[in-house]
């Protein structure tokens, strides 16, 4: 029985992880991982019902039914942890707006920008949050 606790705390341990990566490679890597442990807690069952008495094994089939709600459950949380686009949404914040911000401020220096429209530009590093507005527009 300890075995099959043990499996499924090795589950429990990467439900975590999966939930907070964006990386599909890494998050399938880990489900393959979770399926070995539950392969490991189904077998640790089986081979507990050859061994145990036959008055216990109303107690190996109750623990097989809560096991099998864990997986469940499981499942629908690789489900969502796989939808999860607010990973993604983090990841792309963090990772690439320093890039697309510089890419903008860019395009507002270059010759020929927004000046023309009447845009006065300010850098985002000139100013403390709330002090003016990243883009002031001015009547033409």
């Amino acid at each position: 029985m300890a075995t099959s606790v043990a499996a499924v705390r090795e589950v429990q341990v990467w439900q975590a992880p999966h939930i907070a990566d964006a990386d599909d490679a890494a998050m399938t890597r880990m489900g393959k991982r979770m399926a070995t442990s539950e392969a490991g807690a189904r077998q640790a069952l089986e081979t507990l019902q050859a061994l145990v008495p036959a008055a216990s094994r109303p107690r190996l089939d109750t623990a097989g039914a809560a096991l099998a709600r864990f997986m469940d459950l499981n499942g629908q949380i690789i489900a969502l942890s796989r939808r999860n686009t607010n990973v993604q949404a983090l990841a792309l914040s963090l990772n690439q707006k320093g890039e697309l911000t510089k890419a903008c401020e860019d395009s507002l220096r270059a010759p020929g920008g927004s000046r023309q429209a009447g845009v006065h530009r300010h850098s985002i590093a000139s100013h403390r949050p709330c002090d003016k507005p990243f883009v002031e527009v001015r009547p033409a």
